[in-house]
């Protein structure tokens, strides 16, 4: 009996591909580059505070936005988080300022 092999090729399709582009454009002019990381690791901020909704939510203006690309090109939010997760795992929202508030 002979079986055939299916391979899939699993490509990014453009909508996957703009949230991507968005993400890195949003997080180079947003992020807080930490200094002193070790092991060659990048530890990136966003602004304490802020939350991954708000993040989506901003993407989701971006796009429908007259200069966007269409409300038809976003991606579901959970589906635009595991992108976020893959793609740029050093970027993250620290819980509290990195400066503490003096008690005087």
């Amino acid at each position: 009996m002979k079986t055939k092999l299916r391979v899939v090729f699993r490509r990014t399709n453009d909508k996957t591909a703009q949230a991507r582009a968005w993400l890195a454009h949003h997080f180079d002019l947003n992020c807080d580059k930490m200094p002193g990381c070790t092991n060659n690791k990048q530890v990136w901020h966003l602004m304490a505070g802020t939350t991954k909704q708000e993040i989506y939510d901003l993407y989701v203006q971006w796009c429908e936005a007259p200069d966007g690309v269409g409300r038809e090109q976003v991606i579901s939010c959970k589906y635009f988080l595991r992108v976020w997760a893959k793609e740029f795992p050093h970027v993250t929202i620290p819980e509290k300022g990195r400066f503490k508030m003096c008690s005087t």
